[in-house]
């Protein structure tokens, strides 16, 4: 909404390490053509008017069972898919979060294990930050030291990109509570993977309330014509 142009990222997942080529057209008229191989991969497409486009696709070699192709900025299906960004722990990983208010926060931590994992791993979390202000009422908690006891998702496998096959389960979320009046300041918050194998987390941060939203009109410029 509101941009003149998009530039769609077009994902593949591929059966195997087979090379192909592909050639993208847009409303009958050829519009890109790249070539991949590995079994995930990504391309951007040349920059595109805003509006509603037919895109199709043509692979060429690839052998008998082609990629399969996903792509954003389109009306998604009942089988559509997110994508995720997330770090890879292997023992420990740390984030940083700036808090600039004194309202309540959830710090929510998904755990996404190997898929086909089927015991229980055990997450630890710290909390380092600004130490409250003394004599000054605290109305919460704020434990700096958790753990978790984390069981997988066998729910679906999701493949992971840049790797040699690799795909993780639906993930488990954790979560960290910081209670109203605690003191503003920037937080690091350390996991660490204590049992269990290695796999990928991704943080998020919950807000309670209304946030701020803007809105930008554009004007069209008026000219002052004299008129006797």
């Amino acid at each position: 909404m509101g941009l003149r142009q998009v530039s769609p990222t077009l994902l593949w997942v591929a059966p195997d390490d087979t090379p192909f080529s592909a050639t993208v057209t847009i409303d009958g008229h050829p519009h890109h053509g790249f070539s991949g191989r590995g079994r995930y991969g990504e391309t951007r497409l040349p920059p595109l008017p805003a509006g509603a486009h037919t895109l199709k696709v043509e692979l060429a070699g690839g052998g008998t069972r082609r990629p399969r192709l996903f792509i954003n900025h389109a009306k998604p299906a009942a089988d559509a898919y997110s994508l995720r960004l997330a770090a890879r722990i292997e023992r420990e990983v740390a984030f940083e979060v700036e808090r600039n208010t004194r309202d309540e926060e959830i710090l929510s931590a998904r755990l996404f294990q190997p898929a086909g994992w089927q015991g229980r791993s055990r997450l630890a979390a710290r909390i380092e930050g600004p130490a409250p202000a003394a004599l000054t009422p605290l109305p919460g908690w704020l434990f700096n030291d958790r753990r978790y006891d984390v069981r997988p998702d066998p729910s679906w496998a999701a493949p992971v990109f840049d790797t040699q096959g690799e795909r993780s389960d639906a993930g488990q979320p954790v979560q960290i509570m910081i209670p109203p009046g605690a003191p503003p300041g920037r937080y690091r918050v350390v996991f660490r993977l204590e049992e269990g194998p290695p796999g990928y987390l991704a943080l998020s941060r919950i807000r309670p309330g209304v946030e701020v939203r803007r809105r930008i009109f554009e004007e069209a410029e008026v000219r002052h014509v004299a008129v006797e």
